[in-house]
């Protein structure tokens, strides 16, 4: 059994370790992005390693709600609205923004953030990217030292990972070997959820009352065909259910029983969920992880989903929530959501992905990372 790390987090030389977090050309690690799941990453994750004894740098935008211990700025707004002006990014299409490192913005941005690494990182700091081949130069530069820590994508580089969940991990492991039955582990990664501060979810009865829901459901995505809306709007549909759609609007007109409230903030993203009879989240494809559906449980809000990638991990059937194979199934799941304990699917949710929690495993991660120094993988410190 390895170590339990010390707390302030040490590095090889008794020094406190740092954590550098790069973050992204084409936002700001602001409020204003959190619609973005990478730069509420971005944004979360220096704050909660700080309350874990390590010093956090921020490398990134000027414009910075993040709690680090210093912000370097390498992409300052004006000059990001300048690089990207051929794109139709801001605020709601970021995702469409092309992640090639190649391209002039990215280039610019991770000259900069090599700059100022070497001006500042140390044996024993690790730097942590929210994103792989597009950080290709940075991995490339300090090829010993970067980890990515949150990994829902494919494009993986860096030599040490984390991912959001078991079935995420297994599912890039088999697409790198080409063929599932060739893939070998890596000792050095790790599995390790999304986090969130617990305080943004309200409780399931917010004003105190028996029942403080209102009868609706919630579908919260981009309205594309692979997250699953058809499912949503059909099974709500055919049990006379009203259901709000939260995120971007697509181009189709929606059903008489759905109602489009647009991008919500952390406040209203806690309020819809908190007060929602359950959230849909029939993801057509593997979804790496469904930040979504823990925030709903963090709200004590059962999740209706499919039955594949993440959803296992962070659904148990009949306690969180239900994971469903047929239509039928989707109606029968939501008529049958009120005979769970929202109370329990509430503390569940954060004892699994509250910041402190979390906060806790990484800090055990970048322990285990640290025994690399020492004596390799089966190091007995």
């Amino acid at each position: 059994m390895y170590r339990r790390l010390q707390r302030p987090a040490e590095d090889q030389g008794g020094g406190v370790t740092t954590l550098f977090t790069v973050g992204l050309p084409h936002t700001q690690p602001s409020a204003e992005f959190l619609h973005c799941a990478y730069t509420t990453k971005t944004v979360r994750f220096p704050g909660m390693m700080k309350a874990q004894g390590f010093r956090t740098v921020l490398l990134s935008g000027d414009e910075c709600d993040a709690d680090v211990d210093e912000l370097v700025t390498i992409m300052p707004r004006k000059e990001q609205e300048e690089l990207l002006a051929e794109y139709d990014w801001y605020p709601a299409n970021i995702s469409a923004v092309d992640w090639n490192h190649n391209l002039p913005f990215w280039r610019v941005f991770n000259e900069r953030a090599i700059e100022a690494l070497r001006e500042r990182v140390k044996e024993g700091d690790w730097i942590c990217l929210i994103s792989g081949r597009p950080y290709t130069p940075i991995i490339e530069a300090f090829p010993d030292q970067c980890v990515e820590f949150g990994i829902g994508y494919s494009g993986t580089a860096a030599p040490f990972r984390v991912f959001e969940s078991y079935s995420w991990m297994h599912a890039v492991y088999g697409w790198q070997a080409g063929d599932p039955m060739m893939a070998d582990g890596q000792f050095f990664d790790a599995v390790i959820s999304n986090s969130f501060p617990v305080e943004d979810f309200p409780p399931p009865n917010p004003d105190g009352v028996d029942n403080g829901r209102d009868p609706y459901y919630v579908f919260m995505s981009r309205m594309t065909w692979r997250k699953g809306y058809q499912i949503a709007f059909d099974a709500t549909a055919n049990i006379g259910a009203t259901l709000k759609v939260a995120g971007v609007p697509g181009d189709e007109p929606l059903p008489d029983h759905v109602e489009h409230v647009g991008l919500v903030d952390a406040k209203q993203r806690g309020e819809l969920l908190s007060r929602a009879q359950a959230v849909f989240l029939p993801t057509i494809y593997v979804e790496p992880f469904g930040g979504v559906a823990a925030e709903s449980l963090l709200c004590g809000t059962p999740v209706i989903a499919t039955d594949w990638g993440a959803m296992p991990e962070l659904i148990e059937q009949g306690v969180d929530g239900f994971r469903c194979r047929t239509l039928k199934e989707f109606e029968e799941a939501a008529l049958s959501v009120d005979s769970l304990d929202r109370k329990a699917i509430r503390g569940r949710a954060q004892a699994r992905f509250g910041l402190e929690p979390v906060g806790s495993r990484y800090a055990d991660y970048f322990h285990r990372l640290g025994l690399l120094k020492s004596g390799g993988f089966y190091s007995r410190a």
